[in-house]
């Protein structure tokens, strides 16, 4: 199959973005974009079109879950860790976006700590050359399976929601506790409890697929929260225990 090169068949509009500091936002209701959404709202814009971001450093290179580009439309605001790109006249906005979403960037980003996907390599990535009419139809179905992914998350958060409900029917509130429970400590019942590995020694390249071997890593977001059903990060029981 033929493809394209990005530089070929969109417009880059690197030279466009700037960058704010936080302390220099000024709240407002335009979004402020970044390598991977949205990071806060500002008083003003930069675009007003249909684009995709593509991040340039701090992405998620390599992950199958997480993508590096997605769509933006309308007023906005996007700094120097996206990469801005507007497709020509022949190249469908959604289609480029798919197409670059969970691209593999192996061996064209580089740094050793944080990845960086530059300009120079992102300028030679390639797409599928295909027609409007075959791009409308990989987004059409791509979109309806988008769809029904997002229905049957909903449908299973119903179910989540209704097991909780009935858990406090049956046993009562565990917090309250107003049934009477006898209480353990996690000592009680745990072979053992492992802390971290916390910042730093927490690598990206120590995430892995989950399976049956796998600890799920649970964050201040979880406790926040009150959801251990959230997060998708898995270590193994070696890395379980990295100082």
């Amino acid at each position: 199959m033929d493809k394209m090169y990005v530089e070929d068949c969109c417009q880059i509009l690197d030279s466009m973005r700037v960058p704010i500091t936080a302390s220099d936002r000024k709240e407002g209701e335009y979004p402020y974009y970044g390598a991977n959404g949205i990071q806060d709202y500002v008083a003003d814009y930069i675009f007003d079109d249909e684009l995709v971001l593509l991040a340039e450093d701090g992405g998620n290179f390599g992950s199958k879950e997480r993508p590096i580009a997605y769509r933006v439309s309308g007023k906005c605001w996007v700094n120097n860790h996206a990469h801005v790109l507007k497709p020509k006249e022949g190249l469908d906005v959604d289609y480029l976006c798919y197409s670059l979403m969970f691209y593999n960037v192996d061996g064209m980003v580089n740094g050793a700590t944080r990845k960086k996907l530059t300009q120079a390599a992102m300028r030679k990535m390639q797409i599928p050359s295909r027609s409007m009419e075959e791009q409308k139809f990989i987004v059409d179905e791509l979109n309806r399976i988008i769809k029904i992914k997002e229905q049957r998350q909903q449908e299973l958060q119903l179910l989540d929601n209704l097991i909780k409900a009935r858990f406090v029917e049956m046993f009562g509130d565990p917090e309250l506790n107003p049934m009477g429970w006898e209480q353990v400590t996690l000592n009680d019942v745990c072979s053992s409890i492992v802390r971290g590995p916390f910042g730093s020694a927490l690598k990206k390249e120590f995430f892995v697929e989950p399976d049956e071997t796998t600890y799920k890593v649970y964050e201040q977001k979880h406790a926040i929260q009150k959801s251990a059903s959230i997060g998708t990060y898995y270590i193994t029981e070696e890395n379980a225990h990295v100082r």
